[in-house]
């Protein structure tokens, strides 16, 4: 749920967030939005299955830092954490 993840980020500080685009109540894309709107810069890296150019550019237009399709594997994941994380 994108409005749980949303709510998350408002009330706590995170260093990396991990975002699937689809989502009930609210998706990831506007749940993204929502986070950069209120002035909080943690990375957020969108999750999907959807490997549409379109989507990925909305998440990247969303304020996510970064997209992975599923299936990831595990050094891609590791790869963004080394990105992301100091």
């Amino acid at each position: 749920n994108g409005s749980v993840g949303l709510n998350l980020a408002l009330a706590q500080p995170f260093d990396l967030i991990l975002m699937d685009i689809h989502m009930p109540i609210m998706d990831g894309i506007e749940s993204s939005k929502r986070i950069r709107e209120a002035g909080i810069d943690t990375p957020i890296i969108g999750l999907s299955a959807n490997i549409t150019r379109e989507t990925m550019v909305e998440a990247l237009d969303s304020g996510m830092k970064a997209y992975l399709t599923k299936p990831y594997s595990k050094d891609q994941i590791l790869e963004v954490f080394a990105a992301y994380l100091n």
